[in-house]
This record gives C-alpha cells, sequence and structure tokens, in this order.
C-alpha cells in the first residue's frame, strides 16, 4: 500500500475540485497546478537542447510525452511541483493523468 503524500487530510478521496485551494494559486492566478492530477504537455520527453531559456522545448518527436505537477495518488511530496517532469507513453490512461485547458492572454480576437 502507498503512503499518503501528506498526513492531512484534505476532504477528498481523490481528485478535488476545480479551486479547492485558493491559497496555492501561483502569482499569477493559475490555480490547480500540482498534485491534482498529472497534466500532459505537448513536449515529447527527452532532454532539452540547452538553447531556449524560456520555454524549454522538447525533442520534435519520440515515444513518450511529458507529464507534470505531480497527482493526488503520487508517491513523493517532490514530485508536485509544475516543474517536474515525467514521462509516459500518448497511449496510457490513468484516473491520475489528466489536462488543462489554457488560452493565450495576448490572443486579442476573443474574449
Amino acid at each position: 500500500t502507498l503512503a499518503p503524500l501528506y498526513k492531512s487530510d484534505d476532504g477528498f478521496p481523490t481528485t478535488a475540485p476545480v479551486g479547492s485551494f485558493r491559497g496555492g494559486a501561483s502569482r499569477y492566478g493559475v490555480e490547480d497546478v500540482v498534485g491534482n492530477v498529472w497534466e500532459w504537455v505537448a513536449d515529447w520527453y527527452g532532454d532539452y537542447s540547452g538553447e531556449a531559456i524560456t520555454n524549454p522545448k522538447g525533442p520534435s518527436e519520440g515515444t513518450d510525452r511529458v507529464i507534470r505537477g505531480g497527482a493526488w495518488n503520487g508517491g513523493y511530496a517532490s514530485w508536485l511541483r509544475p516543474s517536474f517532469r515525467f514521462k509516459n507513453r500518448p497511449e496510457s490512461r490513468s484516473h491520475g493523468i489528466g489536462f488543462r485547458c489554457a488560452k493565450d492572454l495576448l490572443d486579442s480576437g476573443s474574449k
């Protein structure tokens, strides 16, 4: 049996409803980035080239995609951060993996 990440109980048996922990929001107001479910990202898993300082991309192709953020059913608290990358096959499915819908704030064509 996997031990819980934290001794306290957040009141939810698995994932928590979006916005349940407003105190954990980023300085940009983004909520629920870590600890609910791993989030698929667009990058293939692999070493970064080292050229890009902001938003580095993985390789242009591969066999594994990147997931980030850790999940409620993870094994280590050190996984619960947005910068932590893990890999998984794109065809994998799990109750601990999801995705985030996002919109570019610079997109002035829609509201």
